[in-house]
């Protein structure tokens, strides 16, 4: 079988209808429609900021330039494209990110990969001067659109499609141009005007109704981590290199309008796809240069943050406490919106309880047991909605890291430096080596990493546990009380008698005294002693829709 039939039953068997879509002015136009509505406030502002140097108003302004500049700087030609040899499955920097305008070899890295990396990096850096980043600024918003169209990427010593004949519409003449507006134009009726002139309001409307189909588990999945690395771009140019081969093999040999009708419904999908996912990679990319850039370092792979260690709380300074908010709220807000489902207790109960008290090690095991389904069971069905958030430590913590691990979901800790050498490559609890915690935050203060825990939790749900859990009951329940807290369900796991025979005295005891008012707890938990109903219990309680 030859590769570019691999390739074709590849994207079938992957769920991928085989249609891929590029990227002219209106494409441009969506995507970076679609992206600015997601940009958070301080990238938001800065890119706007960037943008009046030159009087415009909307990445949609700028989103052609980089074609426009290409007019007078035919140099800069190869940074839009990557060749690609279609008889090849992946890329190879030696082989394909050498060639100047003419496709002539050169020492240098010329192609999108290089380019795009480089664009972001000048993007992020707060002391470049504004004009180079205003025009990193622009070469991000139209090569992340380019990485996402396949003649962009791929090259049958055609000029990726531009050579191949496709009469398909009375501009688009080849495939590349099939790609760059045939397909976008016949789905919606459009008429590209003089000079690159289009109808502002349709795209605007279109990429909204685009961008409102976009689900929760999509973004999660197409967003960088760790903004436009050579290693993402990369894997964004595999996938959509995979693609181009069905794009190539479809065209049909006898063109007609039921050939070209065809060609269309098979491919529109999922080049509408293709701009949608480019719009979630713009957005986070720029949210990710330009609201995090240096204040958020993280461990790529690992964390989205690691604070730097600073000392004991009361050593620590008011940037401190500042960074961890900044950085905990944009982790929020770029990758969870929805916040997290949050699991606390004890680090002491682990998968083989070595209590002496038969009765006691019996409930702990079972408690473990039963987080770890849980979360597993959460995961599979709502992690990409509200994922699983641990304290990423051991004990109960640990079940239910496991259980959202083996799911295959996100796993995400918040934690801090409980490791004397205060390594940020070990602060995440591991289980027997390997990892539990697929991304996170390492917080340089105690108090803000508890405190952002609540904050970002649609769902409490608090295990057993000592002095630590015990801060974190108390604080929750304040925290709603005080109504210094959106109101949350908040769940207490495990036997009573067993687990929280002295929680439950102390509360009494309060009550007792006058110090508290008995409905101010039980009004604001709910107690399920057996874990096996949990996952029913929090699916009533939250809205999931």
């Amino acid at each position: 079988m030859k590769l570019a039939a691999v390739v074709v039953a590849a994207v079938m068997a992957s769920g991928l209808s085989a249609n891929v879509q590029a990227f002219g002015t209106e494409g441009h136009a969506l995507i970076a429609n679609m992206a600015q509505a997601h940009l958070v406030p301080v990238a938001k502002a800065e890119v706007l900021r960037l943008l009046a140097l030159e009087n415009a108003k909307s990445l949609e302004d700028v989103a052609s330039w980089a074609d426009a500049h290409r007019n007078s700087h035919p140099d800069t030609g190869p940074a839009h494209y990557v060749n690609i040899p279609l008889s090849e499955q992946t890329y190879v920097e030696d082989r394909d990110c050498h060639g100047d305008k003419d496709n002539r070899r050169v020492p240098e890295l010329t192609c999108i990969v290089a380019k795009l990396a480089d664009a972001t990096r000048v993007l992020a850096d707060r002391k470049k001067p504004d004009g180079e980043r205003l025009q990193a600024l622009k070469w991000v918003t139209h090569l992340v659109g380019d990485v996402h169209q396949p003649m962009h990427v791929t090259d049958n010593q055609d000029r990726g499609g531009n050579l191949l004949a496709f009469a398909y519409s009375e501009r688009a003449k080849n495939l590349h141009a099939v790609w760059d507006s045939g397909l976008i134009e016949k789905h919606y009726g459009w008429v590209l005007g003089a000079d690159y002139t289009y109808d502002r309001a349709a795209v605007q409307k279109a990429a909204e109704q685009m961008d409102a189909a976009i689900s929760p588990e999509q973004r999660r999945a197409w967003a960088p981590q760790y903004n436009a690395r050579e290693s993402d771009v990369v894997q964004w140019v595999n996938q959509t290199h995979l693609l181009a081969a069905a794009a190539y093999l479809n065209v049909p040999p006898v063109k007609n309008d039921a050939s070209l009708a065809r060609y269309q419904a098979s491919f529109w999908p999922l080049a509408q796809e293709q701009l949608q996912k480019a719009s979630v990679r713009l957005s986070a990319v720029l949210n990710l240069a330009l609201a995090s850039g240096e204040r958020c370092p993280g461990v790529p792979g690992m964390a989205f943050y690691a604070g730097p260690y600073g000392g004991t709380e009361d050593q620590l300074s008011p940037d401190d406490f500042a960074r961890d908010a900044y950085c905990a709220d944009l982790f929020k807000k770029t990758r969870y919106p929805n916040g997290f489902v949050g699991i606390y207790g004890s680090s002491r109960i682990g998968e083989a309880s070595a209590n002496p008290d038969p009765a006691i090690a019996a409930a702990n095991n079972a408690l473990y047991s039963g987080v770890r389904t849980f979360a597993e069971k959460w995961t599979r069905q709502y992690g990409g909605k509200l994922p699983i958030l641990t304290g990423a430590g051991p004990g109960l913590m640990e079940a239910a890291s496991r259980g959202a691990t083996e799911a295959g979901g996100p796993s995400i800790g918040y934690t801090t430096y409980y490791d004397p050498k205060h390594d940020p490559l070990v602060a995440f609890w591991p289980y027997k080596g390997q990892a539990i915690t697929s991304d996170g935050l390492i917080f340089t203060s105690v108090a803000m990493r508890e405190s952002a825990m609540l904050a970002h939790s649609a769902v409490i749900i608090i295990g057993p546990g000592g002095t630590g859990t015990a801060w974190e009951i108390f604080q929750a329940i304040e925290s709603l009380k005080s109504k210094q807290l959106t109101p949350v369900p908040v769940f207490l796991i495990g036997h009573k008698a067993t687990h929280w025979a002295t929680f439950y005295a102390l509360v009494d005891d309060m009550v007792a005294r006058g110090t508290l008012r008995r409905e101010e707890v039980y009004s604001r938990v709910t107690h399920v002693e057996n874990v096996d109903v949990l996952f029913e219990a929090v699916q009533a309680r939250v809205n999931l829709k």
